[in-house]
């Protein structure tokens, strides 16, 4: 270890460049804070959760945006951002082992109609039963296929299509209980399922994913 005369701290190192450089592996058991940017010049491979809030000096894990020039991997855990300001940037490759993005995770405990009030009002009824949830769009009922996540082996739930053709455009955007339009649904089988269309005068359960 070394303290040069301008009060850099070099601990592996006898030329540290800045006002701490280490040289080798270093292990930290509690939390590391950073007020500022943390750039990274290598990969970074974490074996548990990896959770960084951007966007709050003096409580997050980093005030400005993530910049990462190297491979991220993940070998186990959950990689989560969140942030309210500043870009995250990954140049390289980032590796998830399991899920990433938007999974199932429940289906509403009350079947209803396309008229649930409004697409607010339809993922408020996911939030009631996994707070933070919203009805689930088609691709992430297929992202939660592939990625391995827990999914019904039947069943039928309403989820969001987005389409904009007038008979299949979620029920007027879960407004209408017209047998004349219609919303789309996930029918789960032991394969998986797939994606259908029902007419809105018809009653199921909602998808939730988050």
């Amino acid at each position: 270890m070394r303290i040069t005369s301008d009060g850099n701290v070099g601990i592996g190192t006898t030329s540290p460049e800045a006002e701490l450089s280490v040289v080798g592996d270093a292990y930290i058991t509690g939390q590391l804070t950073a007020v500022g940017g943390i750039g990274l010049e290598g990969d970074l491979d974490m074996d548990s959760n990896v959770i960084i809030n951007i966007g709050n000096p003096g409580t997050d894990f980093t005030a400005d945006g993530l910049n990462l020039v190297g491979d991220l991997n993940v070998n186990s855990g959950k990689f989560t951002i969140a942030s309210t300001t500043g870009d995250t940037y990954i140049v390289g490759d980032l590796s998830v082992d399991g899920c990433f993005g938007s999974i199932y995770q429940a289906t509403s405990s009350s079947a209803t109609n396309g008229n649930i009030g409004g697409y607010d009002d339809a993922d408020a009824v996911c939030n009631s039963v996994v707070s933070g949830s919203h009805v689930c769009r088609v691709d992430e009922v297929l992202n939660s296929r592939s990625c391995g996540a827990t999914i019904p082996s039947s069943g039928s739930y309403w989820l969001n299509s987005g389409s904009s053709d007038k008979e299949s455009n979620d029920c007027s955007g879960w407004t209408s209980a017209d047998a004349g339009e219609l919303g789309a649904f996930w029918n789960f089988d032991a394969n998986g399922g797939k994606s259908m269309m029902t007419v809105c005068s018809n009653s199921l359960s909602i998808a939730c994913c988050k």
